[in-house]
């Protein structure tokens, strides 16, 4: 049987969902199903489109479920979240693929972060993100469910065709469930459960198979924190399903202060009030982005000037006038020593180590290129001058 990945796609550009919806192009696959971008051909606007084959059903029935409660569709959930995607339309296309029809939003945080230098955002993007990343996770979960994927390819940048281009939308409800019961109460903590969500970003209750709470969510948030401002996570090398135990283990392993050293003591703040929690607690939303507000204010950020790090790029890219490059840097063995081939000496430096020296004749002095001189006239010609060299 073929892998889901290896089967054909199930529209191609240029096709029609429905007789309304024109196929732009793919935006996703996966085990849930594909996501295109289309243009509605009622009003001529661009939506996207998750869909998945009828024989093959997955999540999206109880996705859409759960999107048109958190819109306020249902007598359940009254109120509708601010921080997650509108639903337009659903249906199925002859009577082969279901479909549900969302506004089109924009890049996802785990693209935008690898676009960045050093695949990491700075503090402040960090902090102003988190912010917006708590209150869509406080708001799913004030409305009675628990996302149970926090990852940041599901969080997203909205659209400026609805001035939502600096907002960050909560996306992907396929594996959520419902927590409290409609009386308002938290469901009975089962005793065992399946392991739902991503295992970089999963909680060591998840990994135990132990029932999820708002807690969990809030763990997988504090990992793609700490991935924001570092680049990376202390187990972020161990890929694959055969990995899933070494993963779990070194969580273990780093659920203490060794997870946040050298990370503002708001991290660790943030990391104790979590493992505090119980599974029917409601953690203290508030507490916890006063931690970011405060990290963020503390360290200069200004709401009314601030800049995303990928809109800093934007900007320099519609300079008329590129900024001027910083001359490229030679880095030796030793991570906290450099050189550049502007050097302000052009003599011979060694490292402490003594194995490495720069050389740039740019900077000799008459006598010295009179000796090269007539040893380059001793070389077969054709031999090119290496003006700088790093031994």
């Amino acid at each position: 049987m073929a892998k889901p990945e290896e089967e054909e796609d199930i529209f191609q550009e240029g096709d029609y969902i429905d007789e309304r919806y024109e196929v732009i192009k793919r935006l996703g696959k996966g085990g849930y199903g594909e996501i295109y971008s289309a243009k509605d051909l009622t009003n001529t606007t661009y939506i996207a489109v998750k869909v998945e084959r009828v024989s093959k059903p997955g999540n999206l029935l109880e996705e859409e479920k759960i999107l048109r409660a958190l819109n306020g569709e249902s007598s359940f959930v009254s109120d509708r979240a601010k921080y997650v995607p509108k639903i337009l339309n659903s249906g199925r296309h002859n009577d082969m693929v279901s479909y549900m029809v969302l506004e089109l939003l924009g890049e996802n945080l785990s693209v935008l972060r690898r676009k960045q230098q050093n695949h990491r955002f700075s503090l402040l993007t960090t902090m102003a993100l988190g912010m917006q990343m708590l209150r869509a996770i406080k708001e799913v979960h004030d409305l009675g469910y628990l996302h149970r994927d926090i990852k940041p390819g599901n969080f997203v940048i909205g659209s400026k065709v609805t001035n939502t281009h600096r907002t960050v939308i909560l996306i992907d409800f396929g594996l959520s469930r419902r927590h409290f019961r409609p009386d308002g109460e938290v469901r009975p903590k089962r005793k065992t459960a399946r392991w739902v969500g991503s295992r970089r970003y999963m909680s060591i209750n998840t990994h135990q198979r132990k029932d999820q709470g708002r807690r969990d969510d809030l763990w997988s948030f504090l990992y793609v924190l700490i991935e924001f401002f570092t680049g990376t996570l202390p187990w972020a090398h161990l890929r694959g399903i055969q990995n899933l135990d070494n993963v779990r283990d070194m969580k273990i392993q780093y659920n203490n202060e060794k997870l946040v050293r050298n990370l503002p003591d708001e991290f660790l703040k943030f990391m104790n009030h979590i493992k505090e929690l119980r599974y029917e607690d409601r953690p203290d939303y508030e507490y916890l982005h006063g931690l970011m507000q405060g990290l963020f204010n503390k360290h200069g950020g200004d709401t009314q000037t601030f800049l995303f790090d990928w809109e800093k790029d934007e900007v320099n890219d519609d300079l008329t006038e590129p900024l001027r490059p910083h001359p490229p840097l030679r880095v030796t063995s030793s991570p906290d020593r450099f050189t550049s081939q502007d050097s302000d000496s052009g003599k011979r430096r060694r490292t402490r180590d003594g194995n490495y020296r720069i050389r740039d004749d740019s900077f000799e002095d008459s006598s010295s290129r009179r000796r090269k001189g007539k040893k380059r006239k001793r070389r077969k010609k054709g031999k090119r001058r290496i003006k700088c060299i790093i031994m």
